[in-house]
């Protein structure tokens, strides 16, 4: 009798880790991407975290592809379940790392949404 395969559980990821891996995608190997703070962000009416990525950039990139990636960072669409990316920020930039704010707010809709499938 063969043994049963171990139930594998699906695992939600958090917010700041689903948007570090994306953005590492946009990096590739050309460089590493560290989630350096989260911190909850709040206004009157929407909720959130501000996260903070360092990029440091190897040896051997190029300077155009680092302005190329800052570029495309604001029309980028993150992908994180009952969350939106609503603003990214540059707070600092050289010529081997970028330190991004990244302000992910919950989704009033998606939120309200799985609260009533509990």
């Amino acid at each position: 009798m063969q043994a049963d395969a171990p139930h594998q559980q699906h695992v939600k990821r958090a917010p700041g880790a689903l948007i570090g891996d994306q953005i590492a995608a946009l990096v590739g190997s050309l460089g590493l991407v560290t989630l350096q703070r989260e911190r909850a962000w709040a206004s009157i009416t929407f909720s959130g975290t501000r996260y903070s990525f360092l990029i440091e950039w190897s040896g051997n990139c190029e300077a155009n592809v680092m302005h190329n990636l800052v570029q495309s960072l604001p029309d980028q669409e993150f992908v994180v379940p009952r969350y939106f990316v609503a603003d990214i920020l540059v707070r600092d930039r050289s010529e081997s790392r970028i330190l991004l704010d990244v302000l992910a707010i919950v989704d009033p809709v998606e939120h309200h949404k799985g609260q009533g499938q509990r």
